[in-house]
């Protein structure tokens, strides 16, 4: 007796850490295995054209170098204590070109919806808009 074609998932075991390995059977019995396609989308192999990624562009306050931070909406932001926004923490490092390993600590608050910033801090250097980053991008590349 043959399986109806669908989705099974099956528990294994990695360095003593489980995961999830998803095998998909088509309609002919034939099974195939999703774990490098959903390693692929885990590792940010998706498009960025949704509204699933916030970028962050900010400048170090010791040596001004610019720094782009990306922020996966779906997974990295947490349940605020007052239970309605979102918040993350990032660190941000530079390149270390000139001997700067500061670390600008961004801190945002996202709306319930996590589409709008409500209030924003950096901690170490500034945020900045994306215009300024591409100017500093190009002069810090002269350097």
């Amino acid at each position: 007796m043959r399986e109806e074609p669908g989705i099974d998932l099956e528990k294994s075991w990695h360095d003593g850490v489980p995961f999830h390995v998803s095998h998909f059977t088509d309609a002919e019995g034939n099974t195939s295995m999703g774990l490098l396609v959903g390693l692929r989308k885990a590792l940010g192999g998706g498009s960025d054209s949704s509204g699933d990624v916030h970028w962050i562009y900010a400048r170090c306050r010791r040596c001004s170098e610019p720094l782009l931070g990306r922020i996966d909406l779906r997974n990295e932001p947490s349940l605020a204590d007052d239970g309605e926004t979102w918040i993350i923490r990032k660190g941000l490092i530079g390149s270390g070109q000139n001997r700067c390993y500061q670390v600008v600590e961004v801190t945002l608050t996202f709306d319930a919806a996590k589409q709008h910033v409500m209030e924003s801090e950096a901690v170490g250097g500034e945020l900045i808009s994306r215009e300024e980053y591409e100017k500093l991008k190009e002069e810090f590349g002269d350097q």
